[in-house]
């Protein structure tokens, strides 16, 4: 099985607003996924060395000590060269960029068991 980083986030902010902010800070559009090429990503992207996908919403729990499931919404991020080095510069970039404009909360996982990063939700 892969291995691949990913952002949990958690926002009040709506769908369309969360994804508008995905979508600019990852500089590229994010598409619906239809349900019948995958049950979980709702929606993807494809930038220039990776794939983006998001899952709205995701059934892991706590684990390793990292309280997935108070954090709903997934994105994952695949280089498609296995260029993990690369996949983290995009994954952190995402990260900080979503961190910057406020409204999440955000945790930064590499392969669902090792937490690298957090962002709390900035308040106005």
């Amino acid at each position: 099985m892969s291995a691949y980083h990913e952002i949990f986030v958690r926002t009040d902010k709506g769908e369309n607003d969360f994804l508008a902010d995905v979508s600019a800070a990852a500089g590229t559009s994010l598409h619906p996924v239809p349900d019948e090429k995958n049950k979980d990503v709702s929606y993807a992207g494809r930038g220039d060395h990776a794939a983006i996908e998001i899952e709205l919403s995701h059934e892991l729990e706590e684990d390793y000590g990292i309280p997935f499931q108070r954090y709903p919404i997934l994105i994952t991020l695949r280089d498609f060269d296995s260029d993990k080095t690369r996949e983290e510069e995009l994954a952190r970039s995402l990260f900080q960029q979503l961190c910057r404009r406020g409204g999440y909360e955000l945790l930064l996982v590499f392969n669902v068991s090792r937490l690298l990063d957090s962002c709390p939700a900035v308040r106005p």
